[in-house]
């Protein structure tokens, strides 16, 4: 048994990630810069009494930061979840009138910048 043991681990070691062998244990693929700017904008940014509305697909695309009160306060977690839900709503419901084509309000022509020149309903 000790002997299968040790064959299975030996292909797991020799398929270790390269950039561990070349020194570096946190290495920055270009697939994910988006990501590591989105989360030093959370972490570095803002303090913990703001919140971002984003795009669950592209995290570039941030709708909205929004004002929650601290987490010790008393009824916080309620009223902030109450707070996210009718944000979120807002933009899944302007979301669906920029797919329909339907342009309207500041925040609609806002939103749709974000996506580009290359903006699709898809």
């Amino acid at each position: 048994m000790r002997y299968l043991f040790v064959i299975f681990l030996l292909p797991v070691l020799l398929v270790a990630p390269g950039p561990t062998r070349a020194g570096n244990p946190f290495p920055r693929y270009p697939s994910i810069e988006a990501n590591i700017a989105f989360w030093k904008k959370v972490y570095a940014g803002y303090p913990s009494t703001k919140g971002f509305i984003h795009d669950g697909d592209d995290l570039a695309v941030i709708y909205e930061v929004i004002d929650v009160e601290p987490k010790d306060a008393p009824g916080a977690a309620r009223r902030n979840r109450r707070k996210i839900k009718a944000k979120k709503e807002k933009y899944r419901a302007l979301l669906r009138e920029l797919a329909r084509g339907r342009v309207r309000g500041a925040d609609a022509r806002r939103v749709l910048a974000m996506f580009g020149d290359e903006a699709s309903a898809a």
